[in-house]
């Protein structure tokens, strides 16, 4: 709603700036991930990749603070985080970051009501500012940031408190493919900020492969 966005917005006027956010927002994404990576991780969830431990406070705090307030300086901090793990962290066989052709990411999307309630959606603007921080590194890894291609198809319902199953129900068939030729024999990572249970990735993998993807690969910021 139009007065949420409006209260939130005089809230984050008036309230006292906090420490933890005004530190965040000064960190290199160097001393971020070495902050962050102070935080054990957790287990792994099977078939996905996640980057960081969501219980570390500066992420679960950068996290937040870009959903709920679209902060600039953090989400450029967080897309340059994912370009430094996304290039020296993970398997090189499991997205084959240093091939030739382009791979196509795609952000987990979110229905038309919570766009018009919140105002943005904080994946793509994550992925936009992943885009300009590997555009500055000039390694020639190509990247294609899709938000058009996956679409939420359904309305679900908020999935905090649910369990394991009842988030697989909760997310079943709540995405749709707008054109399968823009994926057919393609490789595609799927992008969330934070995993919980996989539930909402393995639904969106699962749509993407049915409309003709060569392979998808779930992966997530924090978890």
């Amino acid at each position: 709603m139009i007065f949420k966005r409006a209260k939130d917005f005089i809230f984050s006027l008036l309230a006292p700036p906090d420490p933890l956010i005004e530190a965040i927002e000064h960190m290199t994404a160097a001393e971020f991930i070495k902050d962050a990576r102070r935080t054990p991780a957790m287990p792994r969830i099977d078939g996905i990749e996640s980057l960081l431990p969501y219980r570390a406070p500066i992420v679960k705090a950068a996290l937040v603070e870009a959903k709920t307030y679209r902060n600039k300086k953090v989400t450029a901090l967080l897309g340059a985080v994912l370009a430094e793990l996304l290039l020296s962290d993970l398997p090189m066989s499991e997205l084959d970051v240093s091939a030739t052709e382009t791979r196509i990411i795609v952000p987990i999307p979110i229905s038309d009501k919570r766009r018009r309630d919140r105002g943005w959606n904080q994946c793509e603007i994550i992925l936009a500012d992943f885009e300009k921080a590997i555009a500055a590194k000039r390694l020639g890894t190509k990247f294609e940031i899709r938000s058009d291609i996956l679409i939420k198809a359904r309305e679900t319902t908020d999935q905090v408190g649910m369990s394991k199953s009842d988030r697989a129900k909760n997310v079943r068939g709540s995405f749709a493919v707008r054109a399968p030729t823009d994926v057919t024999g393609r490789k595609v990572i799927i992008f969330d900020d934070i995993v919980t249970t996989g539930a909402t990735l393995r639904e969106a993998r699962a749509t993407l492969l049915a409309a003709g993807a060569a392979r998808c690969v779930p992966l997530a910021l924090a978890h």
